[in-house]
């Protein structure tokens, strides 16, 4: 029966082929690839509790083993007899993964790892075998059919893993490395010379050319020893009406096929490419020179016959590229037979090699875009031969260094070389990165060249203006925040490139409100933000719209939504309004190709100000541009004398004194600031402040503020017993009754007839919210919405299977009615209404984002098969997801569209901000960094509470520079790369580490300056060891010196006298020191030991090293120098 005819027999159109004979025809089809003892089977997961940063179209591998027995199909059973006779889809297949002794397959020991207590807090992600998000589509659908270039990719991943395994796990793994290796072997005999012919002809514009191929192979013997020749043969033949490719091979096809072989250039491309195993679309991409043109690949055939690893090279910018590997395994397959077939065709210009040049260049761009993912816009080039020795290639690439010299000759134009700071040697950029790099500092630097803006005003009147009022005259921290809002927005008007830097709570949006009312600079202001979280936010921070930077360049064609990359090439299109000033919110978030992107689009820009906090997490991307660009005009203003108004283009503005949520029963004159923001600044990358060790001890007394609140937890299951307390504990959540309305209502929700009614929309979602560093490991988000869903939400998705009013559980997550949800990724929506109005509209979703799902959505009287979505930050909008986007095998590289979100990762949080907060913190965990729990601790505006397993005192030792996520990433903007290799066996930028004279990592440059000057006297000193007390209470002093048979020496280094909250902290500090016997050395010190302490200068003078190294000799007693 017709399709169109089965259709009309069920009385609906339908996508799936009903009638029975057509799906055994599909089906038949299907599994007749598969043959019992020679057919490998692959198991894999979309995802596993090892798993933390899920990869994009990856999959997991789980095990391997050899097909045993396929089954039959199996008809549906029916009441009563009909014309269509339909099948199941499935078939039963058998396999031997789990044979005795792993003697035919195996299974990856996953759980053993996860048990093993010596790896517990380790990153196990060097165990994980994954697969390469190119294969995303061989690896989806529950079951696919496997090319042998990808069996191969997925064998060669499985036995790295396998590799580690020893002494590690329990299992024979050398019977598995010998079976693996068996296996590749026969998949090599298999996949033959030219994998991909039948790609290569459709690609030349033969329709047929798949099936010709496969028959060719399929009835011509001779056709894998000499397969150009068996199919010139069907080819002819086919013209007679007879052979292989009969009735395949019709008039045009003859046509083409003896253009191909009238044109050598075209016909050695072809075979070229038929080496390859390549989809057809790529084969087209690389073959049909239009195709080639509008992917942006500039390139002859005669330079690809010439280097075929410029394939890999030119298509990276590709959705779905070509990778490394196979253009590799068809240039050196491991199979002598196949090796011979190819040697009967060879390449103009052979690569015989294991280190051709050609291989060794592409190799390198291969290493440096996965650096680029993991950060870096650069490596040093020890760094570089190292990863090139260990890449999974075969034979091995790994050349001498005299190889590699005379190699890199030959880099350009795809990679460019980048002297290291103190003849270090060389470093390599990838030429597009080198561009955004250069045009970032072109940039920065003509506009710091420029010079100052002629501009004047009243500033503190214009910070009174939008505050609102004047600062009540007893209160010193307010006059001191305006005081410093006023110079900083002096500095913002006159500059032409400025970074507005402080910790939340400073008031930075008080700034841009600011900034954007001054009249010479009103009315023409264009606001970016990188997220749409961030976009919102800044909109209403300045009263005026704001655009994502993606919703700004898209018009432009200076980013693709489909590859997320961006086009920065100088004669792209223009933005040719003038603005007085572009400000960009949460720049820190920005990677070095979004900036570039940005100043390649913008035309005439009075005023370019980046706003972010450079102590929270770097960017996803390479490159940490707003960092780099904060310590440029940093480091800028000292060469000046720390002078902000200098004359220059450049200005930092940056705001220390915090006003978050100022307590208004509070006296005017309060001198200490927020707990939770002071032991935020323990892990500031530029310095902790005094303010963090005394805001620390209150809170573990019990004697804080209320703003944080620290709770220990040992097990899991300790940790989910007190977050279900603590949350209950709450009364302004409305948590104590453990039902689905007490949760609905903890996000704004009325209760109307037993109907939640959200009168704020989404933005009840932003009510509280539980963060983790970990997704699946104990603490993880994972478990925590679990939690949520067990205690609050019990049986709600039994309900929601079984009524049929409400929804079915959609996606992963099983998301119902009335859960809190996170957008999963970027993308463009289609289905979306504004509040009230039945008109659907396009609209953004951005990363991120957070909302509630309010209603369903479908017909009046059946169960609904949609959901509809309100999000925080865009009000007023309704997003409405069926279940069929929601259920069905994930489109763009296996990821999630929404996610459950009662609990989602620090990095996720970004950009965001929540009345109250819970944080977990695992401990030990690979993912801590100085920057991730700055970012985790400023997440809330009222309260934080946090979850710490284990000592509190441990987290001091993830603040220092050692762990920074910042400091780690090599990038060359406005300084020599400089990388150091730090006693850990981390690579750090020297740029962004402070090193003493004795090799120590200390958190700032003053610090430096002290300890350079303690050893240079020969003073013993140790940096920030801990001082713990008989009462238990502790503290962490600068530099502690011990003296033999006298008490020891405390030395504290302060910063910032000229703050009063600075000045209290410091008293507090000085008088927890005196209770415990360690007096001031001008008192002649105590019987627990002497306190020291240096200063620099107030306001905007700077240290002074001089009056420094006079102090230090008069409390060490060592004289003065000739």
């Amino acid at each position: 029966m017709a399709e169109e005819d089965a259709d009309k027999h069920i009385g609906q159109a339908r996508t799936w082929v009903q009638d029975g004979r057509n799906q055994l025809a599909l089906l038949d089809s299907f599994f007749s690839a598969l043959r019992p003892g020679s057919s490998l089977a692959l198991i894999y997961a979309k995802d596993i509790p090892l798993l933390e940063q899920r990869v994009p179209g990856s999959r997991i591998l789980i095990g391997a083993g050899m097909v045993t027995h396929v089954g039959n199909h199996v008809p549906w059973e029916k009441s009563r007899p009909g014309p269509l006779d339909p099948v199941m889809w499935e078939r039963s297949v058998s396999h031997s993964i789990r044979a005795p002794s792993f003697s035919d397959g195996f299974l990856l020991p996953y759980q053993q790892l996860m048990a093993n207590p010596d790896l517990v807090g380790e990153d196990l992600t060097p165990f994980i075998a994954r697969t390469a998000p190119e294969l995303f589509n061989e690896f989806s659908y529950v079951s696919e059919l496997v090319s042998h270039d990808s069996a191969l990719a997925a064998l060669v991943e499985i036995a790295r893993v396998v590799e580690r395994l020893t002494g590690v796990a329990n299992g024979p793994w050398d019977v598995v490395t010998s079976w693996i290796s068996q296996r590749m072997a026969d998949i090599w005999i298999h996949r033959g010379a030219y994998p991909g012919l039948g790609s290569a002809l459709l690609a030349a514009g033969i329709p047929t050319g798949a099936l010709i191929a496969h028959r060719v192979f399929a009835s011509d013997p001779n056709a894998e020893a000499n397969p150009w020749a068996a199919l010139e043969k069907a080819m002819s033949e086919a013209a007679q009406g007879r052979g292989a490719a009969r009735g395949l091979a019709q008039r045009m096809v003859q046509k083409i096929w003896k253009g191909l072989l009238a044109d050598p250039e075209r016909f050695e491309l072809l075979r070229l490419l038929a080496r390859f195993s390549l989809t057809a679309d790529q084969s087209k991409r690389i073959f049909d020179r239009e195709a080639r043109k509008r992917s942006g690949i500039t390139v002859t055939d005669s330079e690809l016959l010439e280097n075929p690893y410029r394939i890999y090279e030119l298509d990276r910018g590709s959705k779905d590229s070509i990778s490394l590997h196979s253009i590799d395994r068809g240039l050196f397959p491991r199979d002598a037979g196949a090796a011979a077939v190819l040697l009967r065709s060879p390449l103009p210009d052979p690569v015989e090699e294991a280190i051709d040049d050609r291989r060794i260049r592409a190799a390198c761009v291969s290493i440096l875009e996965r650096a680029a993912e993991d950060g870096h816009t650069l490596l040093d080039g020890s760094g570089l031969r190292d990863r090139l020795g260990a890449m999974s290639l075969e034979p091995v690439c790994d050349p001498t260094s005299d190889a590699f010299r005379i190699v890199a000759d030959e880099f350009a134009p795809v990679l460019r070389s980048t002297a290291l700071a103190g003849n270090k040697g060389q470093g390599w950029q990838l030429e597009r990165l080198a561009a955004a790099s250069d045009l970032i500092t072109d940039e920065v630097l003509h506009r710091v060249e420029a010079g100052p803006i002629d501009v004047t005003g009243d500033w503190r009147a214009l910070i009174d203006a939008v505050i609102k009022g004047a600062a009540h005259p007893d209160d010193a921290d307010e006059h001191e925040a305006r005081q410093e809002k006023a110079r900083a927005l002096e500095t913002l008007m006159r500059s032409r490139i400025s970074v507005l830097v402080g910790p939340a709570g400073t008031g930075k949006t008080t700034m841009l409100q600011a900034l954007c009312s001054h009249p010479t600079v009103s009315g023409r202001v264009l606001l970016l933000a990188p997220t749409g979280k961030a976009r919102v936010q800044l909109g209403e921070k300045a009263g005026s719209r704001a655009r994502t930077l993606a919703q700004y360049l898209r018009p432009f064609n200076r980013w693709n939504a489909q590859t997320n990359t961006y086009d920065i090439h100088p004669n792209g299109r223009k933005d040719n309004n003038a603005y007085t000033a572009v400000i960009v919110d949460e720049a820190s978030m920005l990677p070095e190709e979004a900036l570039a992107a940005l100043i390649a689009t913008l035309g005439h820009v009075d005023r370019l100000v980046l706003c972010g906090d450079h102590r929270q997490l770097p960017p996803i991307g390479a490159g940490r541009p707003f960092a780099d660009l904060v310590q440029y005009l940093r480091d800028s203003e000292g060469a000046e004398n720390g002078n902000e108004t200098a004359l220059s283009g450049g200005g930092l503005a940056e705001l220390t004194v915090a006003r978050r949520q100022k307590d208004e029963n509070a006296p005017h004159g309060s001198q200490g600031g927020r707990d939770d923001l002071a032991v935020a600044s323990w892990f500031s990358v530029d310095g902790s402040q005094v303010a963090a060790d005394e805001a620390m001890a209150r809170v573990l007394a019990g004697e804080g503020d209320g703003t944080l609140e620290i709770r220990r937890w040992t097990t899991e299951t300790d940790l989910h017993k007190s977050i279900v307390e603590c949350l209950v504990g709450m009364p302004e959540l409305s948590l104590e009754d453990k039902n689905a309305y007490a949760l609905c209502r903890s996000f704004g929700a009325v209760i109307e007839e037993r109907f939640p009614r959200f009168p704020d929309g989404g933005r009840g979602a932003e009510n509280w919210q539980l963060l983790s560093p970990v997704r699946a490991q104990q603490g993880g988000i994972v478990g925590l919405n679990r939690l949520i869903r067990r205690v609050w939400r019990e049986g709600g998705q039994r309900r929601a299977r079984s009524n049929n009013n409400l929804p079915k559980p959609m996606g992963a997550d099983q998301i119902l009615l009335f859960d809190k949800v996170m957008i999963g990724y970027n993308r463009t929506h289609d289905d979306v209404a504004r509040t009230g109005v039945r008109e659907r509209i396009k609209g953004d979703l951005a990363n991120g984002e957070i909302g509630l799902v309010v209603n369903s959505a479908g017909r009046v009287g059946q169960k609904p098969t949609g959901i509809k979505v309100e999000l925080a930050t865009q009000e007023d909008l309704v997003f409405t997801f069926w279940e069929g986007l929601l259920n069905g095998e994930d489109k763009d590289l296996g990821r999630e569209i929404l996610e459950l979100a009662y609990a989602i990762t620090v990095h996720k949080s970004q950009g965001s901000q929540f009345k109250t907060t819970f944080v977990i913190i695992p401990n030990p965990c690979p993912l801590l960094s100085p920057e991730l729990l700055y970012t985790a601790l400023t997440r809330h505006r009222g309260r934080c509470v946090l979850f710490i397993q284990g000592d509190p005192a441990e987290l001091r030792r993830v603040a220092g520079p050692l762990q920074s996520d910042t400091g780690r990433r090599l990038t060359r903007l406005f300084h020599a790369p400089d990388p150091f290799k730090a006693p850990n066996g981390r690579t750090l930028d020297g740029a962004h580490i402070h090193l003493t004279v004795r090799g120590e990592l200390v958190t700032s440059k003053s610090e430096v300056i002290v300890a350079n000057i303690l050893a240079n006297l020969d003073v013993p000193y140790v940096y920030e060891q801990p001082l713990v007390m008989a009462d238990a209470s502790r503290r962490l002093p600068d530099f502690t010196v011990s003296r033999a048979g006298r008490p020891p020496i405390y030395w504290e280094h302060l910063g910032m006298l000229d703050k009063s909250s600075y000045r209290a902290n410091w008293e507090a500090k000085r008088r927890w020191y005196a209770d415990h016997g360690i007096k001031p050395w001008t008192d002649g010190g105590g019987p627990e030991g002497t306190l020291v302490w240096s200063t620099e200068g107030v306001g905007l003078e700077g240290i002074n090293a001089q009056e420094i190294e006079a102090l230090a000799r008069q409390v060490f007693e060592i004289p003065p120098s000739n």
